[in-house]
């Protein structure tokens, strides 16, 4: 198979060769504030050919990131399935509590847990300073320098510490073009220092194997993403088709506008770098598009 991707201007040139679709949220769906043009038309147009299941790499448990999807307009009949990093890393949470028959002292590194932290429906002791803590976990985002945290991780190692990383994004795009550190930037610290980590999400496999066994074990999937190391990646490792939506992360490094057509050469160029190939790949998850160039 060549390692260069087919460019296409619309999912409907593609999705009838499949019977399951597996979609990001952010960078593809939205940019966390506003759904991108398209969006919710191309989810009912996917749905009505096959179960359609949404993954993501946020923080946030399922519930939580379903009440952000309504807010923008994705209502539950769009999809079939959700599963988040954050879900999956609370179940960790929960069933380390029942090993142990107490409650885990957690310290959070970014920031004190509110209503959307995954831990506000675990039952597990918040602690505010890392050596009174059994664990250490890293969700949401962070718009500081990278290195703020190194003393807090330096200790945590030294205090051989897991470090539960809640979303394995490094960063992530703003609407504005500007950046921010996502909890796998710091987990990449942290695994350095020697530290252990426990990662959820993609690229790993257990989030894939959840969609798949959620919309009926189908073999013939297609996922769509906008992150070359952990969307794409990640679904070709789970033997999915994946198609790379290039308006998401990696828009400004191919120095592309939002709804500008993909080059082909420049997207197998950047996809070897991460070790991984695309299949297809598109300007923004829409049924049709007219690019711009």
């Amino acid at each position: 198979m060549s390692t260069l991707p087919r460019i296409v201007d619309g999912i409907h040139e593609i999705a009838h060769e499949y019977d399951w679709f597996v979609v990001d949220q952010w960078g593809v769906l939205h940019d966390g504030y506003t759904a991108h043009p398209g969006a919710h038309d191309c989810l009912r147009a996917l749905r009505s050919i096959g179960p359609v299941a949404l993954i993501s790499n946020t923080s946030r448990r399922v519930d939580s990131a379903r009440a952000v999807l309504r807010q923008l307009g994705f209502s539950d009949d769009l999809y079939d399935a959700c599963f988040t990093a954050g879900e999956l890393a609370a179940r960790w949470l929960e069933a380390r509590t029942v090993e142990s028959a107490q409650r885990l002292r957690v310290f959070s590194l970014l920031r004190p847990p509110g209503v959307d932290s995954l831990l506000h429906t675990v039952q597990v002791d918040i602690v505010q300073d890392v050596d009174s803590a059994d664990v250490i976990l890293v969700e949401g985002t962070d718009g500081g320098a990278r290195t703020q945290h190194d003393a807090t991780l330096q200790r945590a190692q030294e205090r051989q510490l897991p470090l539960l990383c809640g979303n394995p994004d490094v960063r992530s795009i703003q609407p504005d073009g500007s950046f921010l550190w996502c909890p796998g930037a710091f987990a990449e610290q942290y695994a350095a220092l020697g530290g252990s980590v426990f990662h959820f999400g993609k690229p790993r496999p257990g989030i894939y194997e959840a969609a798949r066994t959620a919309t009926g074990g189908r073999s013939r999937g297609l996922a769509f993403g906008d992150s070359l190391e952990h969307d794409v990646a990640g679904a070709k490792s789970a033997g999915l088709a994946a198609v790379f939506v290039t308006r998401g992360i990696h828009g400004p490094d191919l120095g592309l506008r939002p709804g500008q057509r993909p080059r082909a050469q420049s997207i197998a160029a950047m996809a070897q770098q991460y070790g991984t190939t695309v299949d297809y790949a598109i300007a923004t998850f829409a049924w049709r598009i007219e690019s711009d160039g």
